[in-house]
């Protein structure tokens, strides 16, 4: 899970960076709230994946799975792609890849 783990930690920061521009830029207080407190719940989750538990892989993925679910519906009632369109395709990303590091990994310990 060490793979996953680092993957959730870059996925983190972006996602605490958003966050902070949307404070920046906007002004908006809930943008840097939510940001910090899912990049506070990312990194966790990436600290037990690194651990070996499977518990952070959940945790990783129902987080990317409501930030899909938030930003995918900004974006059809904006259209913008900036944020909500990268923070779609940056979350549907990041759930391919936990799961395809998953399987390799798996695959690499039964050899």
């Amino acid at each position: 899970m060490r793979f996953n783990g680092i993957i959730t930690v870059f996925y983190a920061l972006l996602v605490m960076t958003g966050g902070m521009i949307g404070f920046i830029k906007a002004d908006s207080v809930p943008s840097l709230i939510m940001g910090i407190t899912f990049a506070l719940g990312l990194l966790l989750s990436a600290v037990a994946m690194v651990k070996g538990y499977k518990k952070g892989f959940y945790a990783t993925l129902l987080l990317a799975a409501i930030l899909l679910g938030f930003f995918a519906y900004r974006y059809t009632i904006s259209h913008q792609m900036m944020p909500a369109g990268f923070m779609s395709i940056l979350s549907i990303a990041i759930i391919i890849t936990l799961f395809w590091g998953r399987r390799s990994e798996k695959n690499h310990q039964s050899k």
